[in-house]
C-alpha cells in the first residue's frame, strides 16, 4: 500500500481541516514533539480503513475519537495498491437523538471516482481483500 493523501477534520487533536499530501514523496517520516499528533495521524489512517483504532480498542465509538467539543468528524484516506487508487472516507456526527456514521469506499477509474461500497461490513471486507490484511 502506498499512502497518497490524508484529510481529517474533528479527529482527536485535529480540530480544523488538515490535508496531508504524500503523493510526491517516495519516503517520509512522521516526526514531532510529544503531543504533536503523530499517533493521531496513524490512528486516522487506521480509522479510515477499518472503522476503529488500536489504542481505543475495537469497541470504541467514533464519538470518542472526535475532537473535544466537536459533534462531527471526517477522515478521508487516499491510497494505491498495485497501481490502483482507492479512497475511503468515514464521517460521524452527533444528531439530536442519535449518532450517524457513514463510510464510502471508492476506486479511481479513468480519472473518475466510482463507488465500491457504502456499508461498514462491505468496506471492511473489501479493504481486507485489497490490502491482504484485516485490522488485527
Amino acid at each position: 500500500m502506498r499512502s497518497l493523501e490524508l484529510e481529517l477534520e474533528g479527529f482527536t487533536s485535529f480540530r480544523s481541516r488538515q490535508n496531508l499530501d504524500f503523493s510526491n514523496l517516495d519516503l517520509f517520516a512522521i516526526t514531532g514533539p510529544t503531543g504533536a499528533g503523530k499517533t493521531s495521524l496513524l490512528d486516522a489512517i487506521t480509522f479510515a480503513l477499518y472503522g476503529h483504532v488500536a489504542r481505543f480498542g475495537k469497541d470504541a465509538k467514533a464519538s470518542e475519537l472526535a475532537s473535544q467539543g466537536k459533534d462531527n468528524l471526517k477522515v478521508s484516506f487516499r491510497f494505491s495498491v498495485r497501481g490502483i487508487e482507492y479512497r475511503v472516507t468515514r464521517t460521524w456526527r452527533q444528531r439530536p437523538k442519535t449518532e450517524e456514521s457513514k463510510v464510502l469506499l471508492e476506486i479511481l477509474n479513468n480519472g473518475e471516482w466510482e463507488k465500491l461500497e457504502t456499508k461498514d461490513r462491505g468496506v471492511s471486507d473489501r479493504i481486507k481483500q485489497i490490502l491482504g490484511m484485516d485490522f488485527d
